[in-house]
């Protein structure tokens, strides 16, 4: 396709109302007891995907985005345009690239399908995101295998990508990446996972 694969992220969006230079300014990690205190600052996210063009630095960037609501206890797929992805650091926290497409509508049907949401559901008595997180990191991967529309892809399985993900974001918190105010030219933080290497400064 012209222009390289499309790059598929798992992303961490601040939730609404979220402030993360409140809890980037409370010290954390300066000690452990520091640490657990300040716990109660920490950010509230929710978890998804978002599938963006290989290229973002000329012009405006367009993106799509993907996660599950939750509204009077009911759960739905919910996608998005991202106009301008990495000059979006107030709502798209940070993105783990784990897989690149060439058939971008192949991915989406992948990760918009029910079915998929469906299985997540059934595997908890009380809703939580990552394991529909799971399973659809597995389908991609599965996807991957059979030759479909997921060109290349880690090995990693889920479980891990989570635990660097949020190790990863934490870092980027208590360095100061989104202390107030925003600075809306800087890039989202974003690490691959192909490379094991961070791609944004």
């Amino acid at each position: 396709m012209p222009g390289g694969k499309d790059r598929v992220y798992v992303a961490l969006f601040w939730t609404r109302g979220s402030n993360p230079a409140r809890y980037a300014n409370q010290g954390a990690g300066e000690s452990e007891e520091g640490r657990k205190q300040t716990d109660i600052f920490s950010p509230r996210y929710h978890w998804g995907f978002c599938i963006c063009p290989k290229h973002e630095n000329n012009g405006a960037i367009t993106g799509s985005a993907y996660r599950v609501e939750t509204m009077a206890g009911m759960q739905s797929l919910r996608d998005y345009p991202l106009d301008q992805v990495h000059n979006n650091p107030d709502r798209l926290l940070g993105r783990i690239l784990i897989a690149k497409t060439g058939d971008k509508p192949g991915v989406e049907n992948i990760i918009s399908d029910p079915k998929y949401l469906g299985a997540a559901i059934a595997l908890q008595t009380q809703w939580d995101e990552r394991n529909w997180m799971a399973v659809v990191v597995q389908a991609l991967k599965d996807d991957q295998e059979r030759g479909g529309s997921v060109s290349s892809m880690i090995g990693q399985r889920w479980s891990y990508i989570r635990v660097v993900a949020r190790r990863y974001v934490r870092t980027e918190i208590e360095h100061g990446r989104y202390c107030w105010p925003f600075d809306a030219k800087e890039p989202v933080p974003t690490l691959c996972l192909f490379e094991n290497r961070v791609l944004t400064p």
